[in-house]
């Protein structure tokens, strides 16, 4: 028994010895990492080598392997903020952006693995055809009188490449491919989460909740023009309704609930900002829905049948909307009687004359970026157009206005 004991002594000995050169021999690579770092002079550096020589399993493919994620969660937090804030206030959310953007030229310009992934970022098949649109709009710039107006409407369409890649790039970045989708979502449920407290916003205005003028119409909430107003909850409604049919949170009853709830209200919200063109989407759109979200064509035709009985009773019950429907035919008759005199249809027509007549002064090109509101100045002192079109700065168009300021270059 005596020569078993020493023998297990020894043993614990020279296990404890073991572990000690494995301590020394660990201390020893994290030392000399500590050196290689100081003189690559990469604090981040040294901080993944020491978390892969620990064994952290997420990174066992390389200890550089996940600087990327590690940029996607310093920045996924803003991300999300961003899309809370994007219905409620343009100014945080210029500046929320303006942060994004300097972070990223921040971490680009430290590490090479961060730049490859905005490489391959950028190289996506889609920013292609944005960064061809913004293109464009930098072309008419040299084409522009009016270079003020050219820069603002630059801006504007610039912002639409900058925003995508910016929320793409950084989504891309996160190694975790199988988590990757999720967050997405989640960023479109930020975005929705805005959208809702606007609305609720909207509707404490209009019954008088908040604010000194209730029942007003249309619906303004924080001084946004209805018609924004009416297309930011429009894109929400889409928005919501893809995720109650395809997110991988449909199924937990929370987020439906939310979403539910949010449809609702952005249904009211559309109602209530009585812009028709959003009234005309809600009537394409939602069936289309209903058609993948019933499998079955007999719950289909149902579902056809309750959204066209819904809509016969909002035009028989709702004052409102049944005047909306019924002025659209009066102002019609209005333009073509008295052009001179404004209606809101009457108008529009007025305004894709005169940018017609744009177009056709250039067609390749057209008028500029930014000389819509000087050709219109010049059309309405020659006396061709009606004063009234100098209230607006665009013909509420985008594909009209592509065409006046931009040619067919623009409109392709």
């Amino acid at each position: 028994m005596a020569p078993l004991m020493a023998d297990s002594a020894r043993l614990q000995m020279i296990a404890t010895v073991s572990r000690g050169r494995c301590c020394l021999v660990s201390a020893h690579i994290v030392w000399k990492s500590f050196l290689h770092s100081l003189e690559e002079a990469s604090v981040k550096k040294f901080f993944m080598v020491i978390v892969y020589y620990t064994g952290d399993p997420t990174l066992k493919k390389g200890p550089m392997e996940k600087t990327s994620s590690i940029h996607y969660r310093s920045v996924f937090v803003v991300l999300l903020l961003f899309g809370l804030s994007l219905p409620l206030s343009k100014s945080l959310s210029s500046m929320l952006t303006g942060l994004v953007y300097l972070y990223a030229a921040a971490a680009a310009s430290l590490d090479r693995e961060f730049r490859r992934c905005i490489t391959e970022g950028v190289r996506q098949p889609l920013n292609l055809s944005i960064a061809l649109y913004v293109a464009v709009a930098l072309i008419g710039l040299f084409f522009s009188e009016d270079l003020v107006e050219g820069l603002r409407r630059f801006k504007t369409v610039s912002n639409l490449l900058l925003v995508y890649v910016m929320v793409s790039m950084f989504i891309d970045l996160d190694q975790d491919a199988s988590g990757r989708f999720r967050r997405g979502e989640q960023l479109l449920f930020a975005l929705i989460a805005g959208l809702f407290v606007f609305d609720i916003i909207g509707l404490s205005t209009y019954l008088g909740i908040t604010g000194d003028e209730p029942y007003k119409l249309p619906l303004k909430p924080l001084n946004t023009h209805h018609i924004w107003f009416a297309n930011l909850n429009a894109v929400g409604l889409y928005t919501a309704l893809s995720l109650l049919l395809f997110s991988s949170y449909r199924r937990n009853p929370a987020v439906k609930a939310f979403l539910v709830s949010f449809v609702v209200t952005g249904i009211v919200s559309i109602v209530l900002s009585t812009s028709r063109t959003a009234w005309l989407g809600i009537a394409v759109v939602i069936p289309l829905i209903a058609f993948f979200l019933f499998e079955k064509k007999s719950r289909f035709l149902a579902a056809l049948l309750v959204l066209a009985g819904a809509a016969v009773l909002l035009y028989l019950c709702s004052s409102t909307v049944h005047t909306r429907i019924l002025q659209i035919f009066s102002d019609v008759a209005g333009f073509y009687s008295d052009p001179s005199v404004f209606s809101s249809v009457g108008g529009r027509f007025m305004m894709w004359k005169a940018s017609w007549k744009m177009f056709l002064s250039n067609p390749i090109f057209g008028v500029g970026t930014g000389d819509y509101i000087v050709t219109v100045s010049r059309y309405v002192d020659s006396g061709e157009f009606p004063r009234y079109l100098l209230t607006f700065n665009q013909p509420h168009n985008i594909f009209i206005f592509a065409l006046a300021t931009n040619g067919l270059v623009g409109l392709a």
